[in-house]
C-alpha cells in the first residue's frame, strides 16, 4: 500500500513542482517587466524587486498549480486504467 501512496505523491510532486515554476516565472515576467517598462525602471532595479514581488506571485500560482498537479496525476491514473487495475487486484484505491 505504500508502494501506491509514494507513486502518487512523487508523480503530483513532479508536476505541481514543474507547473509552479513556469507559472509563477510567467507570472513575475509578464507583471514585473510591463509594470517597470511604465514606470521607466532599469533591469538592475527590476532584478532587486523580484524577491519582494515573489510571495504574492505564490499565493495566486500555488492553489492553480495544486489543483492541476492533482487532476493531471489522477486523470493519467484514470485513462490508463490504473485505479480499475487496482480494483482488480482486491486493493482499495482509497
Amino acid at each position: 500500500m505504500r508502494i501506491l501512496t509514494s507513486y502518487v505523491l512523487t508523480e503530483v510532486l513532479k508536476v505541481f513542482l514543474a507547473a509552479l515554476v513556469i507559472l509563477t516565472l510567467m507570472m513575475i515576467m509578464f507583471g514585473v517587466v510591463r509594470e517597470a517598462r511604465e514606470q521607466g525602471l532599469e533591469l538592475q532595479q527590476v532584478i532587486k524587486i523580484i524577491p519582494y514581488i515573489l510571495p504574492d506571485a505564490l499565493r495566486y500560482t500555488v492553489p492553480g498549480t495544486i489543483l492541476f498537479a492533482v487532476s493531471s496525476v489522477y486523470g493519467r491514473m484514470s485513462g490508463g486504467n490504473e485505479i480499475t487495475s487496482l480494483k482488480s487486484l482486491g486493493i482499495s484505491p482509497t
